[in-house]
């Protein structure tokens, strides 16, 4: 999956010394867990945990103690497929779900590479589940979805879940010529 607000491209370490290196990393980040009580772990933000063999690693190895808690950020696509083959199962309280849309075109417009039928497939089973999670859906709202947000609150109520909008910022993924005609439009947008 693309988010274009995100990154100029997609990240992927699928091999290579990189990928070494953090498996590496993430195995440590393991051990350390095992040996604390009472931590708290945010995992996500900066691509899909699910998606990210790196991620993955934890997620599938740590042994988590009942005091720990897991916080994950992820785009849904693939919580069906490995949420219950994760350990960390019991020890999560809150999904952070980032969609950015309410409908299927604006979706497959803004997510590049994700697909509606998949998403709408992962959110039924996430409530399939009858957890006690908090779940809340996320929306950054730029130029190409803000006609999405009535869809998008419509979704939220649907779930019973909560709903977060919030705006697009630059994190250097757009260069100084393409964000000054992003915000133009953004601020034509809220003076509408």
């Amino acid at each position: 999956l693309s988010c274009p607000s995100c990154r100029r491209g997609v990240i992927f370490h699928k091999k290579g010394k990189m990928l070494q290196m953090r498996l590496s990393l993430a195995d440590r980040i393991n051990d350390y867990l095992h040996q604390h009580d009472n931590i708290t772990v945010h995992i996500g933000s900066d691509g899909d945990p699910f998606a990210s063999l790196i991620y993955r690693q934890l997620l599938m190895n740590v042994d988590p103690k009942p005091t720990q808690k897991y916080y994950i950020m992820t785009n849904g696509l693939l919580l069906k497929k490995l949420l219950p083959q994760t350990k960390i199962y019991e020890n999560i309280v809150e999904f952070d779900i980032s969609i950015d849309a309410g409908d299927k075109n604006t979706y497959e417009k803004v997510r590049k590479g994700g697909t509606w039928k998949t998403l709408i497939e992962n959110l039924d089973f996430l409530k399939s589940l009858d957890k006690a999670w908090q779940v809340n859906l996320n929306m950054v709202v730029h130029f190409e979805n803000f006609n999405s947000i009535p869809n998008f609150c419509e979704l939220v109520n649907k779930y019973q879940w909560t709903g977060r909008l919030s705006k697009l910022e630059n994190w250097n993924t757009f260069n100084k010529k393409i964000w000054k005609m992003q915000d133009r439009k953004s601020t034509r947008l809220n003076s509408s």
